[in-house]
């Protein structure tokens, strides 16, 4: 497994909470919340009613399969009426959909927490994090006080996102390659010559062969989805997939199959 951190550097689609303390006003609000490590009362939005900033994120640099996401956001209540404010993680993928995470309450006045809430799924189509979705993502937060003088604030906001990095196997070649009981989540054959390319019990979300040119290349019990792409160069035999669980065998050009 492994994560990667994005933090907000930019203006995102929406920009509603009311003010903020040593940053910038919106629309870049973005410049108070997306600090590395928290900085409390120096930066921070903040609002004596109700609104919602949302946060453009850098381009991702991860790459395998996404497991889930979780936005973590560090909040603050103050005044008399403390104890009926609410903040909430938000997030906007490609659709105009603003998806919330659960109602956090402060649990004492004038004291910074930090929440998190986890989407395992892109809300907006129920299906598996793609690293498309990401780069389209915008984070942030949603506020609630009752009223002035009582305040509910924000410092920092943030998105981790944990995924298993792909087998790769970028240009395998040799007498016989093979993959038995593979568990990697991607499964990556680049330029494969050999005279035998074979995957046994694959549990592998993606299993991909881009370029094969092998006398044989099979996949038994693959668990997943598999792409085969260019592989009109197998000369002259077979491409076989026996007992492949998946939702669907996409075939780039022609591909012969047994």
């Amino acid at each position: 497994m492994a994560t990667e951190i994005l933090r907000p550097n930019a203006a995102g689609t929406e920009c509603s909470i009311d003010f903020e303390a040593g940053c910038s006003a919106c629309p870049n609000h973005y410049d108070c919340v997306n600090e590395a490590s928290a900085d409390d009362d120096t930066t921070r939005v903040y609002t004596a009613d109700g609104g919602r900033d949302l946060y453009n994120l850098p381009a991702s640099s991860g790459s395998g399969v996404i497991n889930h996401i979780t936005v973590y956001t560090r909040c603050m209540s103050g005044g008399a009426g403390w104890a009926s404010c609410t903040y909430r993680a938000s997030i906007r993928i490609a659709g105009p959909s603003v998806w919330v995470g659960d109602t956090e309450v402060p649990s004492g006045s004038g004291s910074w927490e930090t929440f998190s809430h986890q989407w395992t799924l892109n809300p907006d189509d129920d299906e598996a994090w793609e690293w498309a979705d990401i780069d389209a993502l915008n984070i942030g937060i949603w506020l609630y006080s009752p009223g002035a003088p009582t305040a509910a604030e924000c410092t920092q906001v943030y998105v981790e996102v944990d995924y298993t990095p792909p087998l790769v196997l970028a240009e395998a070649s040799g007498s016989g390659i093979g993959l038995s009981e593979a568990a990697g989540i991607l499964v990556k054959l680049g330029l494969a010559t050999g005279s035998g390319v074979g995957i046994a019990l694959a549990s592998a979300i993606r299993v991909l062969i881009a370029q094969a040119e092998a006398s044989g290349i099979g996949i038994a019990q693959a668990k997943g989805d598999a792409w085969f792409c260019k592989s009109t160069q197998i000369e002259p035999s077979r491409l076989e997939v026996v007992r492949l669980k998946s939702s669907r065998l996409p075939l780039c050009r022609e591909t012969r199959r047994s």
